[in-house]
């Protein structure tokens, strides 16, 4: 799903799915709203989403750049110290 941002605070997310569009927009952060919307052909819901993306670039909307997974630290096994008797 395209990712886009607008100055840091906002978010708006697109998904096209044969007829049908999903879009999310809220604060960056938070869940914000998600909203499901049928067409009536495969064609026609091609055309809003490339609308809705062509607004929200005009808006200012930047694609956001997806950073890389996080990856899981690996632990280290502790140096034990020498003890002296």
């Amino acid at each position: 799903m395209p990712r886009y941002e607008l100055t840091g605070e906002f978010f708006w997310a697109i998904e096209l799915a044969d007829k049908t569009l999903t879009t999310s927009v809220g604060r960056i952060g938070m869940s914000g709203h998600t909203r499901v919307k049928a067409y009536g052909s495969a064609a026609e819901a091609k055309r809003e989403y490339a609308a809705l993306v062509a607004e929200k670039l005009e808006q200012g909307y930047a694609l956001a750049s997806v950073p890389p997974p996080l990856k899981k630290p690996t632990k280290k096994p502790a140096k034990q110290s020498a003890r002296k008797k």
